[in-house]
């Protein structure tokens, strides 16, 4: 992902010995991941513990590599060498995606072993949210988590960093109105009129401070003053954004208010921050409160994204059931509009950036989507993007967003890889990647 294919080290090297004459080589993609790393991961699966074995003993066992994460780091492998990027540098097809991620689905998810979190009575975004913060250990053993890192308790300083300044925070990350825009809204419809290759909307249309903008469709109920009023219940469960309550307050980022006062260099450059991934029980007593650390490498939402992908790539005329594999990560959230039924989705290209922008949705902040997009070789076009941001103003007793450029991007093909670091050039003589030179 970061740099290509490096040189394999497959036998024990000796300390003493030469250990570059052998590795200045860079071998194929197809030998570095189709026939070594897939390999592997094929021929450890069964030694691997199994779904029973590790329930049975959660409290010891928890966090172990165990056979489901070997088939689903599988299907996340098919599903980038199948991708636009990678496709042809090795034998793996979008069929062969499909073909993966749907028997995760028969063999762990069709037998209950996984499926997404959900609880009877729960809000949308209390089983969005929970779906990242429930730890494998906890009340019913969330069967979501399929790859997780296995942390204890934390406390106040472990989110502290990312955290409103308003709440005693540093700021940390900032969501952009860019990602805010690629929302739906809570009734299952798209607010804006078309929707690119990267999954974002379209901006070609100008605010009148001459910041770029999406087309708002006819008729919806979306107002740009007031963008994250009525969106996809996952926004809120994400996103803090001015007015809503957190802990024992209001966040509001109007200039000089209590999470944008003047003069703190943390404050947020895009008018929202970070609500995802924070646990409010830490926040309580002062901040003496503490919350299992629950970092997910792999959960079943994302199974059922990749399938979704591989079989509409499939054949143009799959896109139906490529939206009905999605339909249960909508319906958790209370966005129960049948996607099939969308007019605006009837074809494999609607759905491909649907799909795209439905991964970005559900994975925000999940380490997804810088890799998505170099994957779907529309990296140039999303991540020289300029980053879009939000004022929060008060005009004549109203309360309204405005639109802003919060910070310009560059992004050169080269960057689609790291450079591999000078001194192992120097060391090896080995082939710098594209542009590094």
């Amino acid at each position: 992902m970061r740099y290509g294919p490096v040189p394999l080290v497959t036998k024990v090297l000796d300390p003493d010995g030469d250990l570059i004459s052998d590795y200045k080589e860079r071998p194929t993609t197809k030998a570095y991941v189709q026939e070594f790393i897939l390999k592997e991961l094929a021929e450890c699966e069964s030694d691997l513990l199994t779904v029973e074995e590790v329930q049975a003993e959660l409290d010891k066992l928890s966090g172990r590599v165990w056979q489901p994460a070997a088939r689903a780091l599988a299907c996340r492998i098919k599903l980038y060498m199948a991708s636009p990027r990678f496709a042809g540098q090795t034998d793996i097809t979008w069929q062969d995606a499909a073909d993966a991620a749907k028997s995760f689905i028969t063999d762990f998810g069709d037998t209950g072993k996984f499926k997404l979190w959900q609880e009877d009575n729960a809000t949308a975004e209390a089983n969005y949210a929970n779906a990242i913060l429930k730890p494998a250990t906890d009340n019913g053993k969330n069967p979501e988590i399929i790859f997780w890192r296995n942390d204890g308790t934390f406390g106040w300083s472990a989110v502290e960093n990312d955290t409103p300044v308003g709440e005693g925070g540093k700021g940390g990350m900032c969501p952009s109105q860019n990602l805010v825009d690629m929302y739906d809204l809570a009734d299952g419809t798209s607010p804006f009129t078309e929707y690119d290759d990267t999954g974002a909307p379209v901006y070609n249309s100008t605010t009148s401070n001459g910041v770029p903008a999406p087309t708002v469709k006819s008729g919806v109920r979306y107002n740009d003053a007031n963008p994250c009023y009525n969106r996809d219940p996952r926004l809120a469960a994400s996103i803090l954004y001015h007015g809503v309550d957190w802990n024992d307050g209001t966040i509001n980022v109007i200039k000089g208010q209590r999470d944008n006062p003047i003069g703190n260099a943390n404050v947020t450059p895009t008018g929202y921050y970070l609500r995802k991934y924070m646990p409010e029980e830490i926040l309580a007593n002062n901040h003496g409160g503490t919350a299992f650390r629950n970092w997910i490498f792999i959960r079943y939402a994302e199974i059922l994204l990749d399938y979704a992908e591989a079989i509409n790539e499939v054949s143009p005329s799959n896109y139906k059931e490529a939206l009905a594999v999605i339909q249960p990560i909508r319906d958790r959230v209370g966005m129960t509009l049948q996607l099939e039924n969308r007019a605006d989705l009837q074809s494999q290209d609607a759905a491909r950036k649907f799909i795209r922008r439905e991964r970005t949705i559900e994975l925000a902040f999940e380490d997804h989507r810088a890799w998505d997009v170099r994957r779907w070789g529309v990296a140039k076009e999303a991540l020289a993007r300029d980053i879009y941001g939000v004022d929060v103003v008060r005009e004549n007793g109203q309360t309204k967003y405005v639109r802003k450029i919060a910070q310009p991007r560059v992004f050169e093909d080269k960057m689609y890889l790291y450079p591999i670091p000078e001194g192992e050039v120097w060391k090896t003589n080995i082939e710098n990647n594209p542009g590094w030179n």
